[in-house]
């Protein structure tokens, strides 16, 4: 078996990118600006700490609560969804992985993230 093996899905995927590139292209600058100003807001939630990046996914750690007990209250009341970090090697239940998304989705996460803390 092949070390990675890619299905017919993601083969066809990469096929349409690779035929379409300047009409499916990531606006990247803009993407890491965005990145920039969210990890500015989530810094300033008390409990949240941010983990340095050079990409627009980053990875959090929360003092209160568990990162499982976050992705569920932000997907029952915000209908956005987080990565639970706790089983990346070297981490525990206290972390999480987010990425940039677009203004608005990225303004609700963070105010379901302050509202989630501040329950506390």
């Amino acid at each position: 078996k092949m070390p990675w093996s890619v299905n017919t899905m993601a083969i066809e995927a990469g096929k349409y990118i690779v035929q379409n590139y300047t009409k499916s292209r990531i606006p990247l600058k803009q993407l890491l600006h965005d990145t920039e100003g969210l990890i500015q807001q989530l810094n300033e939630i008390e409990h949240i700490t941010v983990l340095p990046t050079q990409t627009n996914f980053f990875l959090c750690e929360t003092t209160k609560g568990t990162a499982l007990e976050l992705k569920i209250f932000l997907l029952d009341e915000y209908e956005l969804l987080i990565r639970d970090a706790s089983n990346f090697r070297g981490l525990d239940n206290k972390y999480f992985r987010i990425a940039t998304q677009t203004k608005y989705k990225n303004e609700l996460l963070v105010k379901g993230i302050h509202t989630w803390i501040t329950s506390f």
